[in-house]
């Protein structure tokens, strides 16, 4: 599964990445189909591939997720084994 490296961040200075390292709280993802594309290009093969995002659900709130096709730049993803 695809996720997003901005959302990713939120886990990274923790041990076992799954929980905030603002608050200590268990994070959270949502995933939707988005667009793949590929810069500098603005579009890409018509790929849609499921990209989560990660949330603290006690620092953000529910999170929504993104509208299905979204585009999001594959530069801007990051494939993790969940």
């Amino acid at each position: 599964m695809y996720f997003s490296k901005a959302s990713i961040e939120r886990a990274a200075g923790s041990l076992t990445g799954d929980i905030c390292i603002r608050c200590g709280g268990p994070l959270d993802y949502v995933s939707t189909g988005r667009s793949i594309w590929v810069q500098p290009f603005c579009g890409g093969g018509g790929d849609v591939s499921q990209v989560a995002e990660v949330y603290c659900p006690s620092c953000d709130g529910k999170k929504a997720p993104p509208t299905y096709g979204t585009p999001i730049y594959e530069d801007d993803l990051i494939e993790l084994v969940v």
